[in-house]
């Protein structure tokens, strides 16, 4: 179509749409609809195994920490328990005793269990702030990513030392 003006000049033509125009736009813009319905339907199975293989190295993990910190304190049980059996028996606990070698032994191993006490309580504490402190952090940036995850620290007492 030409466009005419009041002073007579004929300018541009505008582009219309024909009737034969419009079935080949719906064709493509269907053929497109169906790639995009097919790019996404790919990309969501991808996404979900990748959670899966996520999912399973997380559990691996965890089994993993878990049995690390119980062969941990096994073996602190172990040094506990040797600790313990070499120490006489009868004597140190005994109030009658008169012998002060024995007493002496049972003080020092006190000291000794008291001092090795403080020091994994020490420990424990620094590593629950860092945990704390990462956890903080990754908040944050889950926070800043508008992702609904939320982590936090979990203590795991084994059954054996209750």
């Amino acid at each position: 179509a030409v466009v005419s003006t009041q002073s007579g000049h004929y300018g541009r033509g505008i582009n219309c749409a024909r009737p034969g125009d419009r079935k080949q736009s719906m064709n493509a813009d269907f053929e497109l609809a169906q790639k995009e319905l097919a790019a996404h339907e790919l990309h969501g199975e991808s996404t979900e195994i990748e959670l899966k293989k996520l999912s399973e190295k997380y559990l691996a993990e965890k089994e993993g920490a878990l049995e690390d910190q119980r062969k941990i304190y096994e073996t602190k049980f172990a040094e506990l328990m040797d600790k313990l059996s070499s120490m006489p028996v009868g004597g140190a606990f005994s109030p009658d005793s008169e012998d002060s070698q024995a007493s002496q032994n049972d003080d020092t191993f006190d000291e000794e269990l008291e001092a090795a006490r403080a020091a994994e309580r020490q420990k424990l504490r620094d590593q629950v702030v860092r945990a704390n402190t990462l956890v903080r952090e990754a908040n944050t940036l889950s926070d800043e990513m508008c992702k609904e995850t939320s982590f936090r620290v979990i203590l795991q007492i084994p059954k054996a030392a209750l």
